[in-house]
């Protein structure tokens, strides 16, 4: 029951750090880019590095509570492929291709970028 309740307390909390992260970017800038997703997307890419960086030298690979809540729970709820996926493809349907260019771009550098340097810092395979 406890796993249940740190993926459930772990992705309500990314959840809203996603909508917190769309309602300041929406509410500062006007414009098309789907700004918010990628910031999610790429701090969700940060916490997941930190994560398997850190977990080497506290031995928190040995304890998967810490998995289901960070990783599963709030990673899982933070980041979102559907978002992004949805986004994209208004993107090309408002004949916006230069944005849907950069979103995907973006957001697969950014995010395998951040991750590949965690991965190669931490000695992890």
């Amino acid at each position: 029951m406890i796993k249940f309740l740190l993926v459930f307390f772990g992705g309500g909390v990314g959840s809203l750090l996603r909508w917190l992260i769309g309602k300041s970017i929406t509410t500062c800038f006007k414009f098309d880019f789907p700004l918010s997703t990628l910031l999610a997307n790429t701090f969700a890419a940060i916490l997941l590095g930190l994560f398997m960086y850190y977990q080497k030298q506290f031995q928190l690979e040995k304890h998967e509570h810490f998995r289901l809540l960070i990783i599963v729970g709030l990673c899982g709820g933070l980041s979102t492929f559907s978002t992004f996926s949805y986004e994209s493809i208004m993107l090309i349907k408002d004949g916006k291709y230069l944005f849907f260019f950069f979103n995907v771009l973006l957001n697969i550098i950014f995010c395998f970028s951040i991750i590949y340097l965690f991965l190669s810092k931490s000695k992890i395979n």
